[in-house]
């Protein structure tokens, strides 16, 4: 269009553009044609006026589409803005489905994440990975147990009986995140004793060791979790992802006889079942 207006503007070129006949759409994408067919200084056929389809996609004219620019532009700007609207929705639609997965999913994806980094944290398996372990069992606890666990689970598991155990305060690397040393002593050990009582429930890091312990149950497809009830702790007391699974983990409850034990005396059968569901 520019070409021909400078055609025009030659005074040694005199001609006219016939335009009749041609198929001429009247729309948003060519806002700019019907407003030039009206104000150019070219010389055109018919008075300017050619059929087209309109917007609407009814038949109307060129001079009609004119007089009707702000209304097609108008048209042309809702349809944008709903374009823009629907693209915007499409978007929070995936976004709200993906954060909805990755919440439901939170813990299942925290627990490959760290499997994968520990793979680059140097990690080299051991010679038989797969039926040997650097620890028999993994010891989850508070530190309100500590003591108990300290004392007396200690005391049986390892100098009477020679299981080597994973407790966080002797045994995690110093300088180390706390997630990483988890992950490692799950993977490390043969089984994991959860010793579950108020204070643990309360903790965060020990619902982490928790849901971690239960993630990688679900990978080896094998029983390695042993849960030790204190305080007289009922399965509906035990978190929703714990109860779920509660019939495929072995069950243990200390009494106040087995909690308040500080001589050493390790005849009841607690200490018994302990240790085979450690071993076995």
């Amino acid at each position: 269009m520019n070409q021909l207006e400078n055609y025009q503007r030659d005074k040694h070129i005199n001609f006219e553009l016939l335009l009749n006949d041609n198929n001429f759409v009247c729309n948003c994408d060519s806002i700019d044609f019907v407003r030039w067919l009206q104000e150019t200084k070219v010389t055109l056929d018919k008075n300017r006026n050619y059929s087209c389809v309109y917007i609407d996609n009814s038949k109307k004219t060129t001079v009609y589409a004119y007089t009707h620019l702000d209304f097609i532009e108008s048209k042309c700007l809702s349809k944008i803005w709903l374009t823009i609207t629907i693209i915007l929705v499409v978007v929070f639609l995936l976004l709200f489905t993906a954060s909805s997965l990755a919440y439901k999913y939170r813990i299942t994806l925290h627990f490959w994440y760290l499997h994968i980094r520990r793979k680059y944290r140097h990690y080299t398996a051991l010679e038989g990975d797969s039926k040997e372990y650097k620890y028999n069992a993994f010891v989850a606890y508070c530190t309100a147990d500590e003591e108990w666990v300290c004392v007396s689970l200690v005391n049986y598991l390892e100098k009477t009986n020679g299981l080597s155990l994973c407790l966080h305060d002797r045994d995690f690397a110093a300088g180390r995140l706390i997630m990483d040393n988890i992950i490692d002593a799950i993977f490390e050990s043969k089984k994991v004793v959860l010793v579950i009582s108020e204070e643990f429930l309360k903790s965060s890091w020990c619902e982490f060791e928790l849901d971690m312990a239960r993630m990688k149950m679900f990978q080896d497809n094998r029983d390695m979790l042993v849960v030790v009830l204190l305080n007289k702790l009922s399965p509906s007391q035990m978190p929703i992802s714990l109860q779920r699974i509660w019939n495929k983990v072995t069950c243990l409850e200390v009494d106040e006889i087995i909690y308040t034990n500080q001589n050493g005396n390790f005849e009841h059968l607690f200490w018994k079942r302990l240790y085979e569901a450690v071993v076995m």
